[in-house]
């Protein structure tokens, strides 16, 4: 059972069902049907970006060895992957109309440019502070404005600004992952510049504004959902250090993507 959620965790099929959940859950919250290409696209999309990201940082970044191990076992799986995704990528862009499109160009090129160099073999997130938050944005754009723009209803600030943040603080562990790494690559990060106790208490008070947000303004299911997924964000913020094996990063973390829009659509469906 452990080698099938490392092939899921590693090969990042696991992130890619989070990203078409998140999407999903849009939908979900709206009480609508999920319909048309949006969910496809950002499972597709995401997959092929995670794997894109793998081939190359395997060989640029400095990583822990235990992690570079395991990439390395499933290495042969993310190329595949890395070839044979962009001819689905391309069919489903094709069914897009050219006015849907051009919304996406912005996020694809901010998510390419993200993974491989742009200038003097810098990368976006070889940029001081600014990794966290491009991830948010361009994760919870898709999540939110594809959706939206594909229904042809009005994008929502509060959606997208409730889904960045969500992002945002289960994103900063990883960089409690790697402070050593990027420490070591002269990359400073949020978490370097708090440290290991103030980024701790900044996940917190996220997760604290998170669930607030949703207090004040979310129909009740939305607030059971992130009720639960608050409990267990303390529960794995208290277990999260930098000597923690990565798997509990990549499985538990990065799982939380897969169990909140999974809650939205349980109580949505039971309230």
């Amino acid at each position: 059972m452990r080698g099938l959620l490392s092939f899921s965790v590693y090969t990042h099929l696991h992130i890619a069902l989070g990203a078409a959940l998140l999407t999903a859950s849009s939908f979900w919250q709206w009480g609508r049907p999920v319909e048309g290409w949006s969910l496809s696209l950002a499972f597709f999309a995401c997959w092929w970006i995670y794997a894109l990201h793998r081939i190359y940082s395997n060989r640029s970044d400095k990583m822990k060895a235990e992690r570079q191990a395991i990439l390395q076992k499933y290495r042969a799986w993310n190329w595949g992957l890395l070839l044979l995704l962009p001819g689905v990528l391309l069919y489903l862009a094709s069914q897009l109309p050219f006015a849907l499109l051009k919304w996406l160009f912005l996020p694809a090129l901010l998510s390419l440019a993200y993974v491989l160099p742009i200038y003097k073999g810098w990368r976006l997130r070889d940029i001081p502070w600014l990794k966290i938050f491009l991830i948010a944005g361009v994760w919870s754009f898709v999540a939110t404005v594809l959706p939206a723009l594909e229904l042809g209803r009005p994008i929502s600030p509060y959606l997208f600004f409730e889904r960045a943040l969500f992002i945002l603080l289960i994103t900063l562990p990883f960089d409690l992952r790697d402070l050593e790494q990027e420490a070591k690559a002269g990359v400073p990060t949020l978490v370097s510049s708090l440290g290991e106790k103030r980024s701790r208490y900044l996940i917190a008070a996220l997760a604290l504004v998170w669930w607030g947000i949703q207090a004040y303004t979310a129909p009740f299911f939305m607030l059971l959902a992130s009720s639960i997924c608050l409990l267990l964000i303390f529960v794995l913020l208290s277990r999260t250090h930098a000597q923690q094996n990565d798997f509990f990063f990549s499985f538990y973390w990065d799982g939380l993507l897969i169990l909140y829009p999974l809650l939205i659509y349980l109580f949505k469906n039971l309230h």
